[in-house]
């Protein structure tokens, strides 16, 4: 754990969240100025973002299964 990381931080440190466990290394992304601003001010903001990144990346996965099959088919 990283030197001064409380104990209530650690907890969640690595987590489930759905059916898989949260990945070691975070993401990080820069976004445009007023994109970032927006996101900065949700209460909730790292939900907010984990929750936008997995749902487009469902949909990217599962229109990816769906070429196969078509192509396999």
């Amino acid at each position: 754990m990283p030197r001064g990381q409380t104990e209530h931080l650690k907890k969640d440190r690595f987590v489930v969240k759905g059916d898989s466990p949260l990945a070691k290394v975070p993401l990080s992304v820069r976004v445009p100025e007023d994109i970032d601003a927006y996101i900065r001010s949700l209460p909730d903001r790292n939900n907010w973002l984990q929750n936008a990144i997995v749902e487009k990346a469902k949909e990217a996965l599962a229109n990816e299964r769906e070429q196969q099959q078509d192509m396999s088919a």
